[in-house]
């Protein structure tokens, strides 16, 4: 790189750094109280508090089988991870249910449940809604939009919804619908002899895509057998000391499980120890730019949400318009092979969301 972009660079960051407000010590305190007590609230709940006794929840199902694992060893936590995003998602799910408390007296919310394996064994679960039996309609009616067959539907929020709709439902999201409709069978609020409709709704947390967003599929009782014999190999491996399927891939445990570090170490797919000075600064000079790409990328987005589409004007520092790119065909064609460079940081200890 020449002396004169890293000069123009540096410029450009100075520069932005000059405009960025920082916060004085009044302003972090403030800061710090909000974010603590979102992250207080977060693990205050009764999910949060099963977690921290090592009881297995309904919500463990289909997740990961070592991590199952390690909670009935009773293993603590390695790793502190920022619950923002689920006490976002659950305030307002809450707030949801209780819109629709009002439009539909007659169904069930945050009903108390306990789902019994075939080959022993309880979980408790609280599924979000519940359209009981006494208020659902046939599927004929259902289908004719006079109302909703019996069932139950949990509310999922996503930052966007462009990768539910790719990718679908999760089996941990199958297993806990299933779990949530046997233990509403058994308590006697939903009809086995109907058909039982299961579905989550997602919404987007963000506001990006107003409109909600459903996955669902009919309950059969034989998918209960599958439950079970995941829930078999994780005892298996408990009992035996050995260790189970690790499930999720190594990038998902260290972004959001608190199990990474004891679970995962260092465990990475490359291998030898670089030592030379010269290509170990380059590759973190490298790995620096990367994140301040990605930095720049979602100030970008966060920006762009803010100015209003067809402005066209200047800021006295900016000009500004929004151009129409019409839509155009790429011929097809054979790409070249090259050499792609991919700089990771190695995850470590306490390392958040």
């Amino acid at each position: 790189m020449s002396e004169q972009i890293e000069e123009f660079l540096a410029e450009g960051l100075d520069e932005a750094e000059s405009t960025k407000h920082e916060m004085n010590p009044f302003e972090k305190a403030g800061a710090d109280a909000v974010y603590g007590a979102i992250q207080n609230a977060a693990n205050n709940t009764d999910r949060a508090r099963q977690a921290a006794d090592f009881v297995l929840g309904v919500s463990n199902l289909g997740h990961c089988r070592q991590a199952a694992v390690l909670t009935i060893r009773q293993t603590p936590p390695s790793d502190e991870r920022d619950k923002t995003a689920a006490f976002i998602g659950r305030v307002l799910g809450a707030a949801i249910e209780e819109q629709m408390k009002i439009e539909h007296p007659d169904w069930l919310f945050q009903s108390e449940g306990t789902f019994r394996l075939p080959s022993g064994g309880e979980l408790d679960g609280h599924p979000d809604i519940v359209v009981p039996w006494s208020a659902s309609v046939s599927v004929e009616l259902a289908e004719a939009g006079a109302g909703h067959v019996q069932g139950v539907w949990d509310l999922k929020s996503k930052d966007k919804l462009e990768i539910v709709k790719r990718l679908g439902m999760s089996m941990q999201q199958k297993y806990q619908l299933i779990s949530y409709a046997d233990a509403m069978i058994r308590e006697g609020v939903l009809n086995p002899d109907h058909p039982i409709w299961l579905q989550d709704v997602y919404f987007d947390r963000s506001g990006s895509t107003p409109e909600a967003y459903a996955i669902g599929f009919w309950y059969d009782p034989a998918d209960v057998q599958e439950i079970d014999d995941w829930v078999g190999d994780v005892i298996y491996a408990a009992a035996n000391g050995e260790d189970a399927s690790r499930d999720m891939p190594r990038e998902f445990c260290w972004k959001y499980c608190e199990y990474a570090t004891v679970c995962r170490g260092t465990d990475t797919d490359v291998q030898g120890l670089i030592t030379d000075p010269v290509t170990a600064t380059a590759v973190d000079m490298y790995r620096e730019g990367l994140d301040m790409e990605t930095a720049g990328k979602k100030l970008k987005e966060q920006a762009k949400r803010e100015i209003p589409g067809g402005i066209s004007g200047s800021t006295g520092k900016n000009s500004v318009r929004w151009i129409h790119v019409n839509e155009s065909s790429i011929k097809a064609g054979t790409r070249k092979a090259y050499d792609r460079l991919e700089v990771k940081a190695v995850p470590g200890p306490g390392m958040k969301k």
